[in-house]
């Protein structure tokens, strides 16, 4: 059995949190695969999260703020989450 050093796997409790679609999210932009910015971004929730088996984390699905189909531009790791709450509720004005 192989194990990722310096890879914490997030617990079976914490994954398939709750992110609706269409709301709108908060995360931390990262540069790279691994280096954290300091830039935070938005993006609305596309679908279900998945769990990436290479790293046991689970990713969301996000589209553009503006894109009312939900197409996914992008993906996020949960651990990058900062907040996440209902369109028309402030981030998305």
């Amino acid at each position: 059995m192989s194990e990722r050093i310096g890879a914490p796997m997030a617990p079976p409790a914490s994954l398939h949190d709750s992110y609706p679609i269409g709301w709108i999210l908060t995360y931390r932009h990262r540069n790279g695969a691994t280096a954290r910015s300091g830039l935070r971004l938005i993006g609305v929730v596309a679908g279900a999260p998945v769990l990436d088996p290479d790293t046991g984390v689970e990713l969301i699905p996000l589209a553009e703020p503006g894109d009312t189909q939900y197409t996914p531009t992008r993906w996020i790791s949960d651990n990058d989450v900062i907040g996440i709450e209902p369109r028309g509720a402030g981030l998305d004005r």
